[in-house]
């Protein structure tokens, strides 16, 4: 049994245990990069909410053994413990008036997310997209964000220019950036796990002389990535922080690495750091945090970043 089945047959258990009272149906979320997360949406009816619970968890204690009958029960739990009788007035999200003071944008693939922007309005940035998400904070359901689809801006009757103007004038301040280098970074890091200033003090015995390097991110360190693309930001950076030119590391959605050797990269170089952020990428990222394979170059004269 695949995870789509098991899904399916969880919300055929569970629609049985439930009742008539209850809308219960498997469902196949996309997230980004293309990974696909099954879950099972439960809906008490007169209630509005329909919540996604998803069963990668369930999965993996079902294929150690669990019952299906148990992680039912556990299923029918979580959800009774997280939404049962929770109705949340959604009414606003039809008003673009209502939402557009909390838009803003964030970085993704292109090439990872080519089903994904066919329903979604982006801006192409190099080989990556800006897209669009509504950030929210409600007392019931805590803080999230809701991807925006093409069929909001239908909805709403506005542009895609509306909708990234908005977006522009939130984003920085909304999720305002922050540039922190490494070596503070780690020594924190390290410091927080109780390592000696000693222990400290090794971790940058290989540390090439000359070399300077940053993390950029936001204020929340979520979706941090997208601070590539404020105003002003890297011009800032590469007065306040580097000497002139500097290269992008992306890490992540959530962040990226400014590094600064004092001279531009010759092709092997290049081709060296590329395959380091490709092994990272491969091997200590979840698929969905990935952002792209590439380097990009930040050209503080021209003040302009490209794919180096």
């Amino acid at each position: 049994m695949n995870k789509q089945e098991f899904a399916t047959k969880m919300a055929e258990i569970a629609a049985d245990k439930l009742g008539e009272e209850y809308n219960v149906f498997a469902k196949d979320v996309q997230k980004n990069n293309g990974v696909i997360y099954s879950g099972v949406v439960i809906n008490r009816k007169n209630n509005n909410l329909s919540p996604t619970i998803y069963v990668e968890k369930l999965f993996e204690e079902y294929e150690k053994g669990t019952s299906l009958e148990e992680l039912t029960d556990l299923l029918i739990s979580i959800y009774k413990e997280d939404t049962f009788n929770m109705n949340v007035d959604l009414g606003f999200f039809r008003n673009f008036e209502s939402v557009k003071n909390m838009i803003c944008y964030k970085l993704i693939s292109v090439e990872r997310n080519e089903e994904l922007l066919k329903n979604i309005p982006y801006e192409k940035v190099l080989d990556l997209a800006k897209v669009y998400y509504y950030v929210y904070n409600d007392s019931k359901l805590g803080k999230g964000s809701i991807l925006i689809h093409n069929s909001h801006l239908k909805n709403w009757g506005i542009t895609k220019l509306e909708l990234d103007e908005a977006a522009e004038e939130n984003t920085p301040i909304l999720n305002g950036w922050k540039c922190e280098s490494i070596d503070k970074l780690v020594t924190r890091l390290f410091k927080d796990k109780g390592f000696s200033p000693e222990e400290i003090e090794l971790q940058f015995k290989d540390k090439p002389e000359g070399t300077y390097m940053y993390v950029l991110t936001n204020t929340d360190d979520f979706l941090g990535a997208a601070a590539i693309l404020y105003p002003g930001v890297l011009k800032e950076i590469s007065s306040e922080y580097m000497d002139g030119d500097f290269y992008v590391l992306p890490c992540s959605i959530h962040e990226v690495i400014l590094l600064w050797t004092g001279k531009a990269f010759d092709e092997s170089e290049k081709e060296y750091i590329k395959s380091l952020v490709y092994e990272v990428n491969s091997t200590s990222l979840e698929l969905c945090d990935i952002l792209s394979d590439s380097v990009y170059f930040y050209d503080s004269k021209e003040d302009k970043l490209t794919v180096a």
